[in-house]
């Protein structure tokens, strides 16, 4: 996952959606049985869905199906149609469960969608089996096989599946998931951390530690500026000054610059003053500060007594800005 693509998941939209806890699908309640596995084994179809609750984990987050959407709202997750991907919105409403939809072929599973008990789902009138009794513990257990054992798509709709429990142990799987060190799964663990979970500062500090340098290790700077954890800024900064890994270092400061404008400035200007040999990276990231501080910072660039190199770097950036006002104090300086 791109730095891009993680600020689209990360942009949540605030929205007003009216209560439907049911979904409007012809359930078939089944009772006592506690494993989602036990359940497939056990079953006579070679073709059908089943679904069951688990307690949510966030609850002011309204999660349903993105490409489903009208007008960037979420209207209704269609299991009739493959679905595309998924959408976290910041609600009104609590969210009490998290309905899980499992859709079973061949004994395989084929397709998970996992929602808000507030997104309307519909299956053209056909039957469901909705397990009452599954334990979440088992629940988790069974997302973690799928996640190590299945085709890259369902294990990251397992992935997504899992992050959506509220025990604690959904936390310590993505934990250990993450340390794995297996290439878009281990970073993708790593991405839910910071961004689904409360308690996720310690164990991204702790795999910060472990981890070999790489794109898994690369992903907790992502993590850390998602997380509302005051500490993880604080290790965000230290990563931007002192790592020994230079891909690592600049990878935190693009984050830090997100997360803390002023404090990026300053630690990049210091390195422009050190005589920077990675000048090229400093000064595009100074260019994506926020609030307008960016193309300020770049005149800055322009006007001290930066080497000619940098300020050709912060003339170019300058040249990119959309901003009215940025254009015509460059054409004054023309």
């Amino acid at each position: 996952m791109n730095n891009f693509s993680k600020a689209l998941v990360l942009t949540f939209i605030s929205l007003h959606v009216f209560a439907n806890p049911m979904p409007s699908v012809v359930k078939e309640t089944i009772n006592h049985i506690s494993n989602p596995s036990t359940f497939i084994s056990q079953s006579k179809d070679d073709d059908y869905w089943f679904a069951y609750s688990v307690p949510a984990h966030d609850q002011y987050t309204f999660n349903c199906c993105w490409n489903q959407a009208v007008h960037n709202q979420p209207k209704a997750c269609d299991l009739s149609k493959k679905n595309n991907g998924f959408v976290n919105q910041k609600s009104d409403l609590i969210t009490q469960n998290n309905n899980i939809f499992i859709h079973v072929k061949k004994q395989q599973v084929s397709q998970i969608v996992p929602v808000s008990e507030h997104c309307e789902v519909k299956l053209d009138g056909s039957k469901i089996a909705w397990l009452n009794d599954i334990d979440e513990l088992e629940s988790i257990d069974f997302f973690k096989q799928l996640i190590l054992n299945s085709p890259d798509d369902i294990a990251d709709d397992s992935l997504y599946a899992l992050t959506m429990h509220n025990h604690k142990n959904a936390t310590q799987e993505l934990y250990e998931i993450a340390l794995m060190n297996k290439n878009k799964i281990s970073e993708n663990a790593v991405f839910w951390l910071g961004s689904s979970r409360n308690d996720d500062f310690a164990k991204l500090k702790n795999l910060y530690n472990k981890l070999p340098i790489g794109n898994t290790k690369k992903h907790i700077n992502f993590a850390l500026a998602q997380s509302a954890d005051p500490q993880s800024l604080v290790l965000l900064k230290q990563i931007a000054i002192n790592d020994s890994n230079f891909q690592q270092k600049s990878d935190a400061l693009f984050w830090l610059a997100e997360k803390a404008p002023e404090q990026t400035k300053k630690i990049i200007i210091q390195k422009l003053k050190s005589h920077d040999n990675d000048f090229k990276n400093s000064v595009f990231t100074l260019s994506r500060l926020a609030d307008g501080k960016g193309d300020e910072t770049l005149f800055e660039l322009l006007r001290g007594t930066y080497t000619n190199q940098i300020k050709k770097q912060a003339l170019f950036w300058l040249s990119q800005s959309d901003n009215e006002e940025t254009i015509n104090k460059l054409q004054k300086m023309l």
